[in-house]
């Protein structure tokens, strides 16, 4: 250990009074419980945060839970789906078919349907058109009632018969609520009852989603429709040609 010389000329070392000792004490002492409050603050915030996360969480795995409990005691539902092309897929119900675009595809459907075929029965044609007119809404009445006007005339026997009906969504605007559809259907005239032509049709609808109503209780209504064009798919049938009539041949008397 090195001893310290002191010289009788070097100044006193400073004296540091106990006032001074004890406030820098304090202060240190207070710096450092208020860091730590800091910091328990902090980690009662995260704690909080994560048990509500938690719960968040756990509440949430149980409701899935239930709800997957609840869909697995029912059967899965398929449909098959075909195109315009003419293949088919089977495709999960609930993935691809809401229950509103099931009710438009489904008076799309039945406005054609309604629209095209002539039974025999008048009491059943006039409610067919009857109920076709009803889902029109925005002054396409007007075009339906000249297309009505100038469409095959039932008292002069025809008839005319629609199957086969596909219809594929073209496109949505879910602001407006409209949908257009593309519809091919296949078609039979007939005239006193013989087939005299038949086709491959095709048309537009647009219908609009809105409040239930005569005519649309499922809210459906049909703002625009084109009229049906077709392809032939068998050359019109000619009536065969009726048969001369020959004249008896004439009896000369004897003389």
């Amino acid at each position: 250990m090195k001893e310290r010389v002191v010289n009788t000329y070097d100044p006193p070392p400073p004296a540091v009074p106990d006032s001074a000792k004890y406030l820098a004490a304090m202060t240190y002492r207070a710096s450092r419980e208020a860091k730590a409050l800091r910091l328990k603050r902090w980690y009662f915030g995260l704690t909080v945060l994560g048990l509500s996360w938690g719960t968040l969480m756990t509440w949430d795995n149980l409701r899935i839970a239930s709800k997957l409990v609840e869909i697995a005691t029912y059967k899965p539902v398929y449909r098959v789906e075909q195109g315009l092309d003419g293949h088919q897929n089977l495709v999960l119900l609930d993935n691809t078919l809401t229950v509103s675009k099931g009710a438009r595809i489904n008076a799309v459907t039945w406005f054609v349907l309604w629209q095209r075929r002539i039974g025999t029965d008048p009491v059943v044609l006039a409610k067919d058109r009857a109920a076709a007119r009803a889902r029109l809404i925005g002054g396409a009445e007007r075009k339906w009632d000249a297309l009505m006007a100038s469409d095959l005339d039932p008292a002069g026997g025809w008839t005319r018969d629609a199957a086969d009906v596909r219809v594929q969504e073209r496109e949505a605007d879910p602001k407006t609520g409209a949908t257009a559809f593309t519809v091919v259907w296949t078609e039979t005239v007939y005239r006193d009852f013989k087939p005299r032509s038949r086709a491959l049709m095709s048309a537009a609808v647009v219908t609009v989603d809105g409040p239930s109503r005569d005519g649309a209780l499922d809210g459906v209504s049909i703002s625009g429709f084109s009229e049906p064009s077709g392809t032939p798919l068998t050359p019109e049938p000619k009536e065969p040609p009726k048969p001369a009539q020959s004249t008896p041949d004439v009896m000369e008397p004897h003389p």
